[in-house]
């Protein structure tokens, strides 16, 4: 059962990691194509906001648990860290060069990906593997 119960959270994180990726990439096309797909817009303020205070919340929960901070995965190294840094410094300049700010889906699609990003390092997974 317990098993399970990690298994399950391991699942929610990355399940989080990827909604804060397609918040970024579907903030991204809306904004330049002025298109809105409209059953996602319904939802995609609240679902942001709850996940962006979902994931910040367990961090400071974390706090509580012992330490458990492991070394950034390879494919993190090698592939996500680089894009969502290449990604972020290109918001920077655009929101600098057009003096407008980002969408809020962006902003907090990205704050879903690095919090998720964050407590799926604190996660002791040698400790969780079956």
């Amino acid at each position: 059962m317990i098993l399970l119960i990690k298994q399950l959270v391991i699942l929610g994180l990355n399940a989080m990691a990827v909604l804060g990726a397609t918040l970024v990439v579907y903030g991204t096309i809306s904004f330049f194509t002025e298109k809105a797909w409209e059953p996602l817009e319904k939802i995609a303020d609240w679902l942001s906001a709850v996940f962006t205070l979902v994931a910040t919340l367990s961090v400071a929960i974390s706090a509580y648990l012992p330490a458990h901070t492991r070394p950034a995965d390879l494919h993190s190294r090698l592939i996500t860290a680089p894009i969502v840094i290449s990604a972020i410094i290109l918001g920077i300049c655009f929101m600098i060069w057009e003096k407008t700010p980002l969408p809020k889906l962006i902003v907090n699609g990205f704050a879903i990906l690095a919090l998720s990003g964050a407590l799926l390092r604190l996660l002791p997974f040698s400790e969780w593997q079956p």
